[in-house]
């Protein structure tokens, strides 16, 4: 009896190790040193020889992760993006616009243009709701840059301008203009929501007619900017 209470004792013991060795191992960070990827930022950095580096993205739904990469790397980049337990994803579609990349089992092989040196082009992923890990690693140093683009928490709820606004006395007029952006003046195509309200001639020259509210677009090519103008008595 006391024999088998001792083997039977060993027996729960090894079962008790086991079970604990297994929740240590699931419960074992794989991107300790992971650096938070914000949706539309550029990070620009120095890759090391043989040494990853990490970033973290978490999607505040189901959509797209579009990963923009460039690199200097002697050979070629290899990046890929994984769950939090080390699950491999490939990318949906991708663009090059230097080099080529070529998918593998689990990752993706981003290689340089001969010629110029340089690796250029976006990865598309399609991914649900939760959390990713971006890893990026080479045998060789080299500069990369990243933008990883995805629908965030913090994306969806940040505000944005619809329209500036100003406000002008009746009879009252304010002259408008259009900067482009390589900084010259250019030539805009005007409206307005309201003429009887607040009127804007093709030079840009807003007339404030008659107490109300009118929208003023001023519209270059595929641009457009709204100005909401006010007229008061």
């Amino acid at each position: 009896m006391k024999k088998f209470l001792s083997i039977l004792l060993s027996v729960v013991m090894a079962v008790t190790t086991m079970s604990a060795l297994a929740v240590s191992a699931s419960a074992i960070d794989l991107f300790p040193d992971a650096s938070v990827a914000k949706s539309g930022k550029e990070y620009e950095f120095m890759i090391k020889a043989d040494t990853p580096k990490d970033f973290k993205i978490t999607l505040s739904k189901k959509g797209t992760l579009d990963l923009k990469i460039s690199h200097t790397v002697k050979t070629c980049l290899a990046v890929y993006v994984m769950t939090p337990d080390g699950e491999g994803i490939l990318p949906s579609s991708g663009e090059e616009k230097q080099g080529n990349y070529y998918t593998r089992r689990d990752y993706t092989d981003c290689y340089k243009n001969d010629s110029t040196g340089f690796f250029s082009g976006t990865l598309s992923y399609t991914l649900l709701k939760g959390t990713y890990y971006i890893r990026l690693k080479d045998m060789k140093a080299g500069t990369v840059s990243i933008t990883a683009s995805y629908p965030s928490a913090s994306s969806s709820s940040e505000k944005s301008v619809s329209y500036l606004s100003a406000t002008l006395k009746k009879g009252s007029t304010l002259q408008l203009g259009a900067v482009l952006s390589d900084g010259k003046a250019g030539t805009a195509e005007w409206s307005s929501s309201k003429s009887s309200v607040a009127s804007v001639s093709s030079s840009g020259k807003i007339t404030a007619k008659a107490k109300g509210t009118a929208v003023i677009t001023a519209k270059v090519g595929d641009s457009t900017v709204k100005i909401q103008i006010k007229v008061t008595a």
